[in-house]
């Protein structure tokens, strides 16, 4: 994708590769720092959006495949 952004106090234009990663609420610290950790960039774009519904056996497979055991 193209992304155009302010970054001290000048406008950027870049090519960029977004990524999602899906897993539950409580492992977002986790995957943020990672993010943190490995992207290039001083401030990477890491964000959270809330599933306010889903289907059961997507809910389900989410939620096996992010637990400890998985």
């Amino acid at each position: 994708m193209r992304a155009r952004y302010r970054w001290r106090g000048r406008v950027e234009l870049r090519e960029e590769t977004p990524v999602e990663v899906r897993t539950r609420a409580a492992l977002f610290a986790a995957v943020a720092s990672a993010v943190r950790e490995l992207h290039p960039d001083e401030t990477p774009s890491v964000i959270a959006t809330p599933i306010a519904d889903a289907d059961p056996a997507y809910a389900a497979w989410l939620a096996a495949s992010t637990d400890d055991a998985g």
